[in-house]
């Protein structure tokens, strides 16, 4: 039921949707819908600039994928050696956001790598104490 001005209660019926997202009742013809949105599925893999770069202790990077795979994101010095694991594993589809905190690093230039698949993608950034 849903109550309307002066205490009039319409009774509402679920109606069946293919997809768990939506969630919809019909009175009197009138179908009223709620959909739950869980962001938007980029067409390709990609990780963004980091922000802030420079940045002073941590920065944030976005990426999105997709399907969801198997993703690995790293930190890597300028020697190539790895410092950090931001993101091992599974990961669904869409966008999202990681983040390095870098307190304990020295100043300097680094490099963050993103795989998943054939997909490989490295940025620059830059910590500055």
């Amino acid at each position: 039921y849903i109550e309307q001005e002066g205490g009039i209660n319409i009774p509402l019926s679920p109606v069946s949707f293919q997809s768990s997202t939506i969630l919809a009742y019909e009175t009197d013809g009138l179908v009223a819908l709620s959909v739950t949105s869980n962001g938007v599925i980029p067409d390709n893999y990609y990780m963004s600039e980091g922000y802030p770069n420079p940045f002073n202790s941590t920065i944030r990077l976005s990426f999105g994928m997709p399907e969801a795979s198997d993703v690995n994101i790293s930190v890597f010095d300028l020697s190539g050696r790895q410092l950090d694991v931001l993101t091992s594993g599974a990961v669904k589809a869409g966008q999202h956001t990681t983040a390095w905190n870098a307190r304990s690093k020295p100043s300097g230039i680094y490099w963050i790598k993103m795989t998943s698949g054939s997909f490989q993608q490295v940025r620059k950034v830059m910590l500055v104490k």
